[in-house]
């Protein structure tokens, strides 16, 4: 069965774990940090063709630590999708943006602390599916309103999106109710990588009317317990 590669990327602390839990049905309130990277492998149902072809879904959880920005560019080869993390109660987490999607293209050794100068036509050919999560979705009542980082990642991220890319605002405490908004969006991410990883040819387009259900399946349920790639110092 073929897979895709798909890397979950963005600043230590952001909810990178939290979301890859809420995907697979397995919510934490407090996952643990991720050391290195975490690995978990799950089945999807890739609907727009008329095989309904099953995919191994490969999501790599790599940590965004300082300790570990020697060794992240070792997780960046043959990626499929680029799934960015910030959180909408951290500024920090939003305004990076730029500098982690360089890094993940340029498999630079480490994040620049300054902002990054980026040429897309210089990385055309690398151009990947990128899909950006906002978390703490449930706790923006409790920041002020003028704080919540909702657009301003959007911005950020004006170098690289094209017309399908998407942010997904998620409570990640829950699990992704099936058929919701964040799921039909999460699902065209899953089908846009392995579009492009396969060629394959959309036989019809999403609807574009918001909530209107996915024809693309996530067979989650069967989830897998994650491989954790380790290193210690």
């Amino acid at each position: 069965m073929e897979s895709v590669k798909i890397i979950v990327v963005g600043e230590s602390g952001c909810g990178k774990t939290s979301f890859v839990r809420a995907l697979l049905g397995c919510p934490t309130a407090e996952p643990p940090a991720t050391l290195g990277c975490s690995v978990d492998v799950t089945l999807y149902q890739y609907a727009p063709s008329i095989e309904k072809q099953l995919f191994f879904i490969e999501l790599w959880d790599i940590s965004g630590a300082s300790c570990y920005e020697d060794i992240r560019k070792m997780f960046y080869c043959n990626v499929d999708g680029i799934i960015f993390v910030y959180s909408l109660v951290d500024g920090k987490s939003s305004e990076r943006a730029v500098n982690w999607i360089v890094e993940v293209l340029t498999k630079c050794e480490k994040v620049s602390k300054q902002p990054m100068l980026f040429d897309r036509e210089e990385y055309v050919t690398e151009e990947k599916p990128l899909l950006v999560i906002g978390t703490n979705f449930d706790r923006k009542e409790d920041v002020p309103q003028n704080q919540i980082c909702k657009r301003p990642v959007a911005a950020n991220f004006n170098f690289y999106f094209d017309s399908e890319s998407e942010i997904v605002f998620l409570n990640c405490r829950l699990r992704i109710m099936p058929r919701s908004t964040p799921e039909n969006q999460i699902h065209r991410f899953f089908d846009r990588v392995i579009q492009k990883k396969f060629r394959l040819q959309r036989l019809f387009l999403y609807s574009p009317i918001v909530g209107t259900p996915s024809t693309s399946k996530s067979l989650l349920k069967k989830y897998h317990p994650p491989a954790t790639i380790t290193f210690r110092r």
